[in-house]
């Protein structure tokens, strides 16, 4: 502020912004944000705004989620076609209050799309969001063995990041009500196969595989050892 830079002031707002994301303060969160937008717009900086509603897209899920996917149709409204990094990122959000609200249908289609842009991009860390969030759907939707082999699917992912989730409770929450659901549905020794199977499948291997199994009409795969493929859900149809 003192040296009159328009494009530092606006990024220093965007890191206070981040901070203030993780206190639960939204008001103070709202505050931030009204100043460091008309900065990052006058300046043209797309990365700042867009890192603006991830933030707050973020700050929002655990108890707004509709203001959660408001405020992330708006990031992706701001930025242009093709880009990646920034649109996986909202998509996973949209997905991930959808499921909030028991949307489960609802959040396939951004879970899938921000998982095609991550993977395209190259980033493990979205594409461990991807795979995470799909295996939290097929879980909420009693697709238990799905959801094991999606989960360890995502596990080689979290393990080159560092940590799953970045420590996020929301996501550490579903994440861990995903796992102990499958886990009393199908035992220790199945989810364990299953879920040993997934993060043993190479990466393009289960991104393409995700890609092509719809969730209403699974495809009929093998027996769970030997098999990596995602597998079928007793009482669903093979397609």
């Amino acid at each position: 502020d003192q040296a009159g830079d328009q494009v530092a002031r606006a990024r220093g707002y965007v890191a206070l912004h981040l901070v203030a994301s993780g206190t639960g303060d939204l008001a103070r969160l709202a505050q931030l944000a009204d100043l460091a937008v008309p900065d990052l717009e006058a300046t043209g900086d797309l990365l700042g705004l867009a890192q603006i509603d991830i933030q707050s897209s973020v700050a929002h899920l655990p108890t707004a989620p509709h203001t959660c996917t408001a405020i992330a149709a708006r990031g992706l409204d701001r930025l242009p076609p093709g880009e990646l990094w920034a649109s996986s990122h909202l998509l996973g959000l949209i997905a991930l209050a959808r499921i909030r609200t028991a949307q489960y249908e609802a959040a396939l289609g951004p879970a899938r799309q921000a998982l095609a842009m991550s993977h395209q991009l190259g980033d493990g860390t979205g594409i461990g969001y991807g795979l995470e969030i799909l295996g939290i759907v097929m879980g909420a939707q009693r697709q238990h063995r799905r959801a094991a082999w999606l989960l360890g699917a995502a596990s080689s992912q979290w393990e080159r990041a560092g940590t799953r989730y970045a420590g996020h409770p929301v996501f550490e929450e579903l994440h861990q009500k995903t796992a102990r659901t499958a886990l009393g549905s199908l035992g220790h020794e199945t989810y364990a196969l299953l879920r040993d199977a997934g993060a043993a499948r190479p990466l393009d291997e289960v991104i393409a595989l995700v890609a092509e199994v719809p969730s209403e009409a699974p495809k009929a795969v093998g027996q769970v050892q030997g098999d990596a493929r995602p597998p079928a859900e007793a009482g669903h149809r093979s397609a």
